[in-house]
């Protein structure tokens, strides 16, 4: 039964298989993609300077070509007399980039093309001209290429093109036109064989361009004299039509100006004062008429006296006060009953009668002077509001004739400015031409060629060499599925990653890894050898281990030999007893990486084998080590027959006594796919698999479960990157 934990391969009994999790889905990580690049850097280098060569060659065999070039800019279609820009059109465009380019279109257009061609004649010069130009190997190869693919598909071959326009087509192609969007000016470049040719074409183009623009120029200027004349006259008549307006207007509206306004304005402001009067006099009447009123119906005298203001009033109060004084003398004196008193009461009623008479006419009156005072004002408000509509009317006719006024002031100006124009253009020719097109320089003959651009074409070589080295790479690689990092290592496997190591610190360089653990004692090789044997002390589950056993997960150059003379030699360094056991039968190396020539282990495991020697003693074959406080036991040649000695008794009692003499024993043995690791594996405390993090995840696997299927000891991984 197979017992993981703490990321520890234990195996209490022999089993046939390992149970390992699922592999994950192949993937091509950047960083293993990276690893392989790297791997084939020598591949992809020489692929892409292949490349680059056959791109150089290719360019050097290319005609040479030369483009020449020429600018101008355009002002704009302008008139030969200035004020038909303006007269003639209704709206103008504030950006002038949309007719620029439209000159760009015209320059390239087909019948400007064509005048060039039939100018310099260019229908007769073999490189534009495809019918006077024989066809090379490689068109050969490619138009036969073309019929067989047709004749195979039962296409009929396509008619040929028409000489005239294949010509066009071609100087159609070697000629730019560019414009930046952001000036006036126009770019012309040509490329030809040729260089004087080139110039040639340009400055055709460019000048049969300027005379065709100067021709359509004068059409327009012709045109646009007539269109003066026309407008001449419609100014004219449309003068006329707005002062024949303002007549009729001034008459029937009978405008007359006056020194302080017009009439009407007068009699609104008389009107509106007369108004003002009438309704303060209302009031004021209707004032006096409630009150009187008012009073009157209460009975008081004294305030109808001061409200009336009559004298009539007055002079009856005086008699009313008189007799009631003589009544109230008489009542006090005689009493009621005495005829004095009758009399003077007589005399009170009397006065009080003409009193009432008296303010009952007086109120009436009130009352007439009140309806007088309101036809009165209702009479001039009427005329105010008549006053007011005429006035309203009179200030619109007033209105619209300065608007006519303005207007025709404005179509006056307009008809003289023509007028005198029509005046100046009489005598003026209209052939004449104000250029709008300023050539800023014209086309010479290049004195350097623009083509071919060897180095790009070398580049896009080298580019597409560079692609191809890499596709080569990437397809060579047969075991894309492998191991990204420790952890999906450890996750996949259940095995613990005792450390990683870089793949350089292993293989090396002219030093190997033995040899620079000795050489520096504290630099990266041998803290490394430091690190994992601190993982290893730590990783058994009861106590450190004293034997530990190296190799690695695939066959060919095998750095278990390399890592376990490193490790034996630092931990020898940092005061231990170690023993460095050579194990690897089938293909020992650690006496040559040492430079020990001894061969102690063999001499052991013959003399067991043929038991021809007796009493030969193992620690009499251990020889010291020269660059370090180490035990040896190696082996100088591959032996024969290597499974059979691992398994023999005389092997085991070596390293049962080897435990007991040594703080540490370290061995290495062959590929893990081996029987003599197999067989190592069951007799050492801990086994360190090394792996390549080149190799494939069922490698690994299969490494995993076959040391895992017979080990009773722990097992670990070091991942080499």
């Amino acid at each position: 039964m197979l017992n993981l934990k703490y990321w520890n391969v234990k195996v209490e009994a022999p089993a046939a298989t390992l149970d390992l999790p699922a592999p994950p889905p192949a993937m091509l990580p950047f960083a293993q993609m990276a690893r392989l690049l790297r791997h084939h850097v020598w591949l992809i280098a020489s692929i892409t300077v292949l490349a680059a060569a056959v791109g150089l060659a290719f360019a050097m065999t290319l005609p040479r070509i030369y483009t020449a070039a020429s600018s101008f800019t355009v002002e704009g279609d302008r008139f030969a007399i200035p004020e038909l820009q303006g007269a003639l059109r209704a709206e103008n465009s504030p950006d002038p980039m949309p007719w620029v380019r439209t000159e760009v279109q015209a320059l390239t257009s087909r019948a400007q093309i064509q005048t060039v061609i039939t100018r310099l004649r260019l229908d007769q010069d073999p490189e534009f001209n495809d019918a006077l130009r024989s066809p090379g190997a490689v068109q050969s190869v490619t138009a036969y290429l073309r019929g067989t693919v047709r004749s195979w598909m039962g296409q009929a071959a396509p008619e040929p093109a028409a000489a005239d326009e294949s010509v066009l087509v071609n100087v159609t192609r070697a000629l730019s036109v560019f414009q930046d969007n952001r000036s006036l000016v126009i770019s012309v470049n040509f490329t030809a064989q040729d260089p004087q040719l080139a110039a040639n074409v340009v400055n055709a183009l460019v000048g049969s361009y300027i005379a065709a623009r100067a021709a359509r120029r004068i059409e327009a200027n012709r045109g646009a004299n007539d269109a003066m004349l026309a407008r001449v006259a419609e100014a004219k008549g449309s003068l006329d039509a707005i002062e024949a307006k303002m007549h009729d207007l001034r008459t029937g509206s009978e405008l007359v100006g006056l020194r302080a306004g017009s009439v009407g304005q007068q009699q609104l402001e008389e009107l509106a004062t007369a108004s003002a009067k009438a309704s303060v006099e209302r009031a004021r009447i209707e004032a006096n008429w409630e009150r009187a009123s008012s009073l009157a119906k209460l009975g008081i005298s004294d305030g109808l006296a001061a409200v009336l203001d009559s004298p009539t009033i007055s002079r009856l109060r005086e008699q009313e006060s008189t007799a009631q004084r003589r009544v109230a003398e008489l009542s006090s004196r005689y009493g009621s009953g005495y005829p004095g008193v009758r009399s003077a009461n007589a005399d009170l009623a009397a006065a009080r009668g003409q009193i009432g008479s008296e303010v009952s006419r007086i109120v009436a009156s009130f009352g007439a002077q009140l309806r007088v005072a309101r036809e009165q004002e209702a009479d001039i408000k009427r005329q105010l509001d008549d006053a007011r509509k005429l006035g309203v009317t009179s200030e619109n006719a007033r209105a619209q004739l300065a608007e006519l006024q303005q207007e025709a002031t404005t179509r006056r100006n307009l008809y003289q400015t023509l007028l005198g124009r029509e005046q100046q253009t009489v005598a003026q020719p209209t052939g004449t031409e104000v250029p709008d097109v300023r050539v800023l320089s014209a086309a010479v003959a290049p004195g350097s060629s623009s083509g071919p651009n060897t180095k790009l074409i070398a580049g896009a070589g080298g580019l597409s060499g560079l692609l191809l080295g890499c596709i080569i790479a990437l397809s060579r690689h047969k075991t894309l599925d492998v191991f990204e990092a420790a952890p999906d290592l450890a996750r996949a496997t259940g095995v613990q990653v005792l450390a990683t190591m870089p793949r350089a610190l292993i293989e090396g360089g002219r030093v190997s890894l033995p040899m620079a653990v000795v050489s520096a004692p504290s630099g990266d090789g041998a803290e490394a050898m430091r690190k994992l044997r601190g993982r290893l002390r730590f990783a058994g589950r009861t106590r450190a281990p004293r034997c530990v056993l190296f190799t690695a997960a695939v066959a060919g150059r095998n750095p278990a030999a390399s890592v376990a003379a490193a490790f034996a030699r630092v931990a020898a360094a940092d005061g231990e007893r170690v023993l460095l056991l050579e194990a690897n039968l089938v293909a020992p190396s650690l006496g040559r990486m040492l430079e020990q020539p001894q061969d102690g282990m063999s001499q052991l495991l013959a003399a067991d084998r043929t038991r021809a020697v007796a009493g030969i003693e193992w620690r009499d074959l251990v020889a010291p080590d020269a660059a370090s406080p180490l035990d040896l036991l190696l082996v100088a040649r591959p032996v024969p027959g290597s499974l059979g000695l691992l398994t023999s008794v005389a092997f085991q009692n070596l390293l049962v006594e080897a435990r007991q003499d040594y703080d540490l024993v370290v061995m290495d043995a062959p590929e893990a796919a081996s029987a003599d690791a197999l067989a190592l594996m069951m007799r050492a405390d801990t086994t360190v698999l090394l792996i390549d993090s080149r190799t494939s995840q069922p490698t690994i696997r299969d490494a995993v479960a076959r040391l895992g299927s017979g080990a009773a000891a722990s097992l670990g991984a070091v991942l080499v990157e």
